[in-house]
């Protein structure tokens, strides 16, 4: 009855709120009080604080940060400091926090930080947590610390005014230490004013106390019959003990909160627009509290914008969003929804929501440059960030849509972006599906700012991006595998290795390239296969340039190949090739020959090498390895007298060779060597052995081939008179001996450099004519070092047209000059004599158009060329020369015809500057008139035909053109001689090209294609001829008109484009269809002609494929209806065309041969220089007997598979390049063949392991490597046969297989009988040797799954199979076995990364389902799949017994504890129910356990307890089975109605959270 002071009404508000212990968990939300004394804390980064507004508006007061470090809410979680972790930076988000709910002080809160999403500065900071929950202050003996002295003094100097003045008034204060309830009342304390019932006093009251009056009558001896008797037993003690315990028991039964929650968010009202302005504006206010009334209106992104505008206190803003989204929640279940359709509508409202947000974020970002532009942007991050933090966003759609607008961004906008990805860093990168697309976005963006050239103001922009790439680079690795778009990006990665200095770094990156070229590079042609050093050699040689440096490719060369005789030998093999066209490659292999001989190396035995090899010698031109050879003799760098000694040691001599032929090479080479400069014993035994071994007159042949008198006898013509005819021989040039073309070529050199010199009276001059002949010569002995040197000394000429021609040669042996490395030498003195005519004479137009040709050969200068241009343009305007009268005056003395023809024609086109078409017609006709008397007359060299039309095309280019294209078209259709002899004229004088000849004539053919297929035919042939290059200067015209027109030709069937080989497959078309017999007799025999022979081997040297699609053999990829339809005409021509190509010599047989034998010699016989000829005969051998014979498709494609399996078994260099040309009918099959035979190797590999382990470790481990390398290599080149409807099949044999290495690995990890602990935990560490022999397996079954997952297009895969493997690696990643090997289980989450990239949502949920289910957790799971839904609200669990109990009513059971998953999901599925209902069966639950533990007695007294429907349920006996609890079901909050207090106001369960959950007692 004790009486004290009662609190005042400030104190009651202060006291309200407890201070409470923080909890375990995550931070909580933070959650602000609208008082006037809180306090924003000074240690940390506040992005939710208003810097317009005062810091005690909205901030907590200032907590000391806790000290102990936060633990995993669900154990199962591995920990951040895993090996895993720690090697690989791996980070996972801590599961989320549990925020702040009604009951908790504010205080608190405060220290749990501001949620991951308040500022990357707070990121690396661990935050922690004090102890748990501590139990609750019993009633009645709370004990409260008095003030200290100082304390009271302070609380007296400070309100002492106050004091006096409520003593005045007679007002009393309640004790400080008095037990307060809810509302601030305090219990027991009634301040004496006069008018209550205790103020009056009686003797009753002085005597016995006040007290309440009793309710009702009362029976006091009630209980003695019973109680009295009880008394005296024995057990009294024990009697009342149980009575007391069951009342106290009763007592706090029934003093539990059981009330459903009366908790209801503020309601909104309808008001009027000013009152709602005034409403947000008293918000804004912190002064002033909130208003518990919400107008409407209010909501979307309206909301954030008045937000913004008012700059509302971000928690105040916080509050108002949470009551707008809670009314709107509870909207939806007030329509009467059901559970399902409530919670999908509550998911889309807070998907609605969050797209408000995003569209706020952006549209403040979108002003920027605007005044208040970095304030606004300041609050709407803090706002957003609180939003996220508080999680009243939808994580996904927000940081999905924070990635696009980062990929999306401009550069303008990109710092910001930047800026809010780092906020939001640690949850971006948590999972790989949005890690990966933040890298990618950055690469992007990088590769964007420093493709161009990049200003000061980009630098920083890219040094920040630069850091960010970086930071993932060097603790999140895992993000980088970017498989997709690896080779896109790979730049940036190169260059980063290249200019890093760190070794951390370094080994990152390199780390981060291995694993991308481990899923991706495996397709990329430079690295599918291990090239032989041979093959890579020989590539070199093929693609070497104009401009190569000799030195630098010498040394590469001998990089490549470090055997300087095998080096030697490829060399002389691809110089000497029969598969090969060009003469500049005899130039390249003798100066890197020579090259190699002055650093040591043995070039003699090379060259010996070969002439000991039959085989070799098949595969290579003779004539042209005389010549490499006498080179080498010639520079003395090739020892004349160890080959004869070689001769006879061989008895090669004595073989009976006939060496007049050059079929016997070894023997041949004696004669063919040159003498000059030889030392007299080597002539002696030369000659020994041509007199002691040679018979029947074949010495005397020797020695009349080194003879050549009789040839420089008729030479001497060139240095006699110049008569100004053209000088010609009748020599044969091609049938003397090399040495006797050196001997002639040198010879001419030292005659003309001594007629030409300057110290020498001579009165003798470099011609056009003389310089023709030389040059005519020099071409026939095909020696263009001495012309090289002719050219030189051909430089001190005056004469314009010697440097026309000077430049033509150089255009035309351009590869064979630059080989030499006379080339660029000879151009820059071109190019120096040019700028002195052209500032001493006027410049003559041959000059000026073959040196600008030159000059875009050669890809000179851009001013050279245009500068060349220009001045060709002036020389043409120039030659229509100003006349008095018009060109058709002089039209009568045309007609008259008394006057020479040519000399009139002349007369006509030089005496006018303009012309009408009817005369351009008649002089055209004219001159095409004459051009055609003169067929068969003479040969028409000198004539001025091609000035004629050169003249005429300046008059009108239109009407000639047309003219010219008319011409052309009646010369196709009646002889085709007339057509070879207007051509070179025309094209070589500029005034027609080979590309609008072309066009023309295929206007004509296409025409009579329709009409006259054979006439067509006919014409087609006429046009392949005139664009074949011809071997001898033929057809009308000058001298240099001819020879420009064959280096048009060259130009034209060298082209990229393949225009000679559109004709051919054009007129085998056509010819194959013609009636006329004699047609493809003609077709045939062009076929075999050296002039189409050398174009079809250079371009099917450099791409046989491009070839095969040119010719029409292989469809296109894009159009595979543009293929030529094979019939047995067609196919005819075209296998003996592939024929001569492939076996010029005919040594292999091949038209004797049938189809199957065909493709297996032509596999054998097939190397490295005649690979690209076999494909284009095993391709045409399929393709023909698909055609001829339906069941012979079977045997020809066996034959095939089978001869390119057998060059696999044998591992010959060239089965990659038969691979690449193979049809896919083929290649599918090849790559089917590969697949098994690795997957067989696996089931082998499993039936040795069930006899014993040691056969698995019997076979080496490198051979398993290279079987399996080699295999994979073919899988790799035939990956593009791979079909997407063959996946299931193939995902299903994988699987299969991996399960095979599972078991193994499984059984190998078995302890065996009788071993030690300690044995077993090294083997574990060291790693067991059967594991160690698996590994190749592993990897390859792995590289199978990347090959397959490449191919394969995005989303078409079968997901069930995609599945199903993910969780079969998982098994393998966590399998202790391969733990000691860290390269495959990263190989393995690179995969399983790689697998989850285009795993559609659906089955990530359901691996995710599965995985929850499992008792640990692997962290490189969650992170490829994502943390489950159900953990992330893992700090808060629902817990229910598992096991049903006895009660009255037992219609209902509930579920046993044999299924724990079925219990825990009636758990699940009930936690909704018992936040409004509350948690009365756990309660009883809880009651009966407590009994038990008290060893209550059936000692006929009952135990009660009262339920949720106020009826008494039985309570067991100490003999029942304890009571058993399930896992703790996730419980998923409310947190939209996360709210500080409530507006209800009545009732004890007023939280927002239902106190019956945690059984909450009434106070």
């Amino acid at each position: 009855m004790t009486s004290r002071p009662g609190p005042t009404a400030a104190q009651r508000t202060t006291a309200a709120g407890l201070p409470r212990p923080p909890i375990q968990g995550r931070p909580a939300v933070q959650q602000h009080a609208f008082t006037a004394n809180a306090r924003q804390p000074a240690d940390v980064i506040d992005l939710t604080a208003d810097d317009g507004k005062q810091p005690s508006a909205d901030a907590p007061p200032k907590h000391p940060a806790p000290k102990q470090a936060s633990q995993p809410d669900d154990a199962r979680w591995a920990a951040q400091d895993t090996p895993f972790a720690v090697q690989d930076g791996f980070s996972r988000p801590p599961p989320r926090g549990r925020p702040q709910i009604s009951f908790e002080d504010i205080s608190d809160a405060a220290t749990s930080g501001f949620g991951r999403a308040a500022s990357a500065a707070l990121r690396s900071a661990v935050i922690s947590n004090p102890g748990s929950l501590p139990l609750p202050p019993r009633p009645g003996f709370r004990v409260h610390k008095r003030q200290s002295q100082g304390a009271r003094a302070a609380l007296s100097a400070s309100g002492g005014v106050k004091k006096d003045a409520a003593q005045r008034h007679g007002a009393m204060e309640p004790p400080a230490d008095a037990v307060r309830v809810s509302h601030g009342k305090t219990v027991d304390f009634y301040p004496w004013a006069g008018n209550h019932p205790e103020d009056n006093l009686s003797a009753e009251v002085v005597k016995l106390g006040y007290f309440d009056d009793r309710k009702g009558t009362v029976d006091l001896n009630a209980g003695k019959s019973y109680v009295g008797p009880q008394i005296k037993n024995k057990s009294t003690l024990q009697t009342l003990s149980s009575l007391f315990v069951q009342a106290l028991e009763k007592r706090q039964a029934s003093g539990r909160v059981r009330e459903p929650t009366s908790f209801k968010p503020p309601p909104r009202i309808t008001v009027k627009d000013t009152q709602r302005e005034e409403w947000l504006r008293d918000l804004a206010n912190p002064s002033l509290p909130p208003k518990r009334r919400i107008p409407h209106g209010i909501r979307g992104k309206l909301l954030l914008e008045q937000c913004l505008s008012k700059n509302i206190p971000i928690a105040r803003a916080i509050w108002l969003a949470k009551c707008v989204g809670a009314n709107e929640m509870r909207a939806w279940m007030r329509k009467g929804a059901s559970s399902t359709g409530g919670m999908g509508g509550e998911l889309k409202w807070v998907r609605e929501w969050t797209v408000f947000v995003e569209q706020f974020v952006d549209s403040t970002i979108s002003t920027c440059g605007q005044d208040g532009w970095r304030d606004k942007m300041d609050y709407t991050i803090r706002l957003a960030s609180q939003l996220y933090t508080e999680r009243l966003l939808d994580h996904d759609h927000y940081l999905d849509w924070l990635l696009t607008s980062l990929e999306g961004t401009e550069v303008d906008r990109l710092p910001i972006w930047f800026l809010l990805v780092q906020i939001y860093w640690q949850d971006l990168i948590a999972v790989r599906r949005r890690g990966r697309r933040l890298a990618e976005a950055i690469l992007l963006h990088l590769d964007t700012m420093t493709s161009g050239d990049s200003s000061e103001t980009d630098n920083s922009l890219i040094q920040r991006a630069r850091q960010l790439l970086t930071t993932l680079i060097m603790g999140h690795r895992n993000c980088m595998v970017i498989p997709r778009t690896w080779k896109k990006y790979k730049h940036i990665f190169q260059n980063m290795l290249n200019s890093s200095s760190q070794p951390a770094l370094q080994g990152a990156l390199r780390s981060v390239i291995r694993r991308n070229e481990r899923l991706s590079g495996w397709n990329d042609k430079s690295t599918q296969t291990h090239q032989s050093p041979q093959k890579s050699v020989l590539s070199a040689l093929d693609a070497v340039s104009l401009n190569f440096n000799l030195s630098d490719f010498a040394s590469q060369c001998l990089t490549i190949m470090p055997d300087t005789q095998g080096l030697a030998v490829t060399v002389l093999q691809w110089a000497c090739s029969l598969y090969r066209e060009g003469d500049h490659r005899l130039y390249i292999a003798v100066r890197l020959l020579r090259k190699w001989k002055s650093r040591g190396a043995d070039i003699d035995s090379a060259v010996l090498a070969i002439l000991s090899d039959e085989q070799k010698l098949k595969g290579i031109k003779h004539r042209d390895f005389f010549r490499l050879v006498a080179e080498l003799v010639r520079s003395k760098h090739f020892s004349v007298g160890r080959y004869l000694q070689w001769l006879i040691a061989s008895g090669s001599l004595s073989a009976g060779g006939d060496i007049t032929k050059s079929d016997a090479c070894n023997v041949r080479l004696i004669a063919e060597i040159p003498l000059q400069g030889l030392p007299e014993h080597v002539l002696n035994l030369r000659q020994t052995l041509l007199q002691t071994t040679l018979q029947n007159g074949a010495y005397e042949a020797v020695v009349l081939m080194d003879d050549h008198s009789a040839i420089i006898k008729q030479l001497w013509s060139i240095f006699g008179p110049d008569t100004g005819m053209e000088i010609s021989f009748d020599i044969p040039f091609a049938e003397l001996s090399t040495s006797a073309k050196l001997e002639i070529s040198r010879w001419l050199r030292q005659e003309l450099f001594a007629r030409l010199d300057p110290n020498i009276e001579d009165d003798y001059t470099l011609t056009t004519t003389r310089f023709y002949a030389i040059r005519d010569v020099m071409e026939q002995l095909e020696d263009f070092a001495i012309l090289a040197d002719i050219l030189g000394i051909a430089m001190e000429s005056n004469d314009m047209m010697v440097f026309a021609a000077i430049a033509d040669t150089l255009n035309h042996h351009h590869r064979t000059f630059a080989a030499i490395g006379a080339l660029q030498p000879l151009f820059n003195h071109l190019v120096e004599q040019y700028g002195k005519f052209r500032l001493d004479r006027p410049l003559e137009r041959s000059f000026v158009l073959a040196l600008a040709d030159l000059c875009c050969r050669l890809q000179a200068e851009p001013n050279l060329v245009l500068q060349l241009t220009s001045d060709l343009t002036r020389l043409e305007q120039r030659s229509a020369v100003a006349a008095c009268s018009p060109a058709s005056d002089n039209m009568a003395d045309f007609h008259g015809g008394r006057m020479d023809f040519d000399e009139e024609i002349d007369r006509i086109l030089a005496s006018g500057t303009s012309m009408d078409e009817n005369m351009v017609a008649r002089v055209f006709a004219k001159v095409v008139t004459r051009i055609e008397e003169q067929i068969g007359k003479e040969d028409g060299r000198n004539s001025k035909f091609g000035q004629w039309l050169q003249r005429l095309k300046a008059f009108d280019d239109k009407t000639f053109d047309r003219h010219m294209s008319d011409t052309i078209s009646s010369l196709m259709l009646s002889n085709g001689q007339s057509l070879l002899h207007i051509l070179p004229c025309a094209v070589g004088s500029g005034s027609l090209s080979l590309e609008n000849f072309i066009s023309f004539s295929e206007t004509t053919i296409g025409f009579l294609r329709k009409t006259n297929v054979s006439a067509a035919a006919n014409a087609s042939l006429h046009v392949l001829d005139a664009i074949l290059p011809m071997e001898e200067l033929q057809g009308f015209g000058l001298v240099q008109e001819i020879y420009r027109y064959r280096i048009e030709q060259e130009k034209l069937c060298q082209s990229s484009e393949g225009p000679a080989l559109q004709l051919l497959r054009q007129a085998i078309e056509l010819c194959s269809d013609s009636k006329d017999s004699k047609q493809p007799i003609q077709l045939e025999a062009l076929l075999r002609n050296q002039r189409l022979l050398k174009v079809l081997r250079f371009h099917a040297s450099r791409n046989a494929q491009d070839f095969c699609v040119a010719m029409g053999i292989s469809p296109p990829s894009e159009n595979v209806a543009a293929a030529m339809t094979l019939d047995e005409k067609r196919s005819t021509l075209i296998k003996t065309m592939f024929d001569a190509l492939m076996d010029p010599s005919s040594s292999l047989g091949l038209s004797s041969l049938d189809a199957e034998d065909q493709a297996s010699t032509l596999v054998n016989a097939a190397d490295d220089l005649s690979v690209p000829f076999c494909q284009l005969e095993l391709q045409l051998l399929f393709k023909i007997q698909v055609l001829s014979d339906e069941e012979g498709e079977i045997g020809v494609a066996d034959a095939i598979i089978q001869a390119v399996k057998e060059a696999v078994e044998a591992d010959k260099s060239i089965w990659s390049d038969l691979l690449t040309g193979l049809d896919a009918e083929m290649t599918r099959k090849i790559r089917e063949y590969a697949e098994t035979h690795v997957l067989s190797a696996v089931s082998t590999l499993a039936k040795a392991r069930s006899g014993s382990e040691e056969s698995i470790v019997s076979t080496s481990k490198e051979d398993h490597q290279k079987m399996l390398h080699r295999y994979l290599s073919v899988l790799n080149l035939t990956a593009w046969s791979i079909e997407d409807k063959s996946q299931g099949q193939t995902c299903a044999a994988i699987l299969e297989k991996l399960r095979t290495l599972r078991e193994l690995l499984s059984q190998s990890s078995q302890p065996a009988l009788g071993s030690d602990a300690k044995e077993d935990i090294s083997k574990l560490r060291q790693g067991s040797a059967a594991a160690s022999a698996l590994y190749p397996w592993i990897c390859a079954l792995l590289h199978l799954i990347v090959v397959h997952k490449s191919i394969c297009q995005p989303g078409k895969a079968n997901t069930s199979h995609q599945g199903i493997l993910l969780l079969t690696l998982r098994t393998f990643l966590l399998h202790p076995e391969l733990q000691p090997y860290p390269k495959v289980t990263e190989y393995i989450l690179d995969v399983a990364a790689f697998l989850s990239d285009d795993l559609p949502d659906d089955a990530r949920i359901q691996i995710l389902k599965y995985e929850t289910q499992k008792p640990s957790h692997d962290p490189r799971m969650a992170f490829i799949l994502g943390l489950p839904a159900t953990i992330q609200d893992s700090w808060l669990g629902l817990i229910t017994p598992t096991q049903p109990q006895p009660s009255s009513t037992t219609s209902n059971p509930a579920p046993t504890g044999n299924n724990p998953a079925s219990a825990a999901a009636a758990a699940r599925s009930t936690a909704a129910q018992h936040q409004h209902q509350g948690f009365w069966q756990a309660q009883a639950q809880r009651t009966q356990t407590q009994q038990q533990r008290l060893g209550t007695s059936g000692t006929g007294t009952a135990a009660t307890t009262s339920g949720a429907n106020g009826s008494v349920a039985q309570l067991p006996s100490a003999t029942n089975t304890p009571v058993e609890y399930g896992k703790p079901a996730p419980f998923q909050l409310r947190r939209w109605e996360i709210l500080p207090d409530s507006t209800s106001g009545s009732g004890p369960n007023e939280t927002a959270l239902s106190l019956t959950l945690f059984d909450a007692k009434k106070v």
